[in-house]
């Protein structure tokens, strides 16, 4: 018959293109079903993701409270710019250690994170236990919104820097404290006097264990 072969070659060519709804033993409905909850958990996990870049993008707007409390500074670092500052001095001293930079740099850019939602706490206005209470539930808070499989793993960097047990956590703790120091010489660079900034670079000086920190800071101060 005329356009019989074409009708055949037709018909392949579309069962061809077409999804197969049909596996061997799989009924086609259970298919469709899994392919449903499939699309959901994509959507569940991309709402979890965007709470928790918001969390992060929050660390733009939170201030760093001892500039804007002791130099009454309108427009102080923010906790998001002090993370990424000390994200690149834990990358390049911990490269010249031989440390584990990609564990110290996620330490970094993790630290602080608790702090956007109960914001900066200064040290005098708190005890260190509370402090570290209310960072825990907050870190806690924030990383529920990630999958199991890396909101776990990041808890136990951060909480490893908390405890200060490693080498990358020493470490950090000093960058934290330089970097201070390094902001502060900034503020002097502009126009505020080293009087008022005395009380960042002693806390640098007292705090920093690191010889190489250490001589790093008395550099940059002489």
């Amino acid at each position: 018959m005329p356009g019989a072969g074409l009708e055949r070659a037709t018909a392949r060519s579309s069962a061809e293109c077409s999804p197969r709804l049909s596996y061997p033993g799989i009924p086609a409905i259970q298919i469709v079903r899994n392919l449903s909850l499939s699309f959901q958990n994509i959507i569940g996990i991309n709402k979890m993701l965007e709470k928790f870049f918001q969390k992060v993008l929050e660390l733009k707007y939170v201030p760093r409270q001892g500039w804007k409390g002791k130099l009454e500074i309108n427009n102080p670092e923010s906790v998001a710019e002090h993370s990424y500052s000390t994200a690149v001095i834990s990358m390049i001293l911990s490269d010249l250690e031989g440390l584990n930079t990609e564990k110290i740099v996620k330490m970094a850019l993790l630290h602080d994170l608790a702090e956007s939602i109960i914001g900066d706490i200064i040290p005098d206005n708190i005890t260190k236990n509370e402090k570290v209470r209310k960072e825990n539930i907050a870190m806690k808070q924030i990383l529920k919104n990630l999958p199991d499989k890396i909101a776990e793993p990041y808890f136990e960097i951060w909480n490893e820097y908390q405890k200060n047990s490693s080498q990358e956590s020493r470490l950090l703790h000093d960058i934290d404290k330089l970097e201070m120091a390094f902001q502060a010489k900034f503020y002097q660079n502009k126009g505020i006097s080293k009087e008022k900034l005395q009380t960042f670079f002693n806390t640098a000086k007292k705090e920093i264990k690191s010889k190489d920190l250490r001589n790093i800071l008395s550099n940059f101060m002489e």
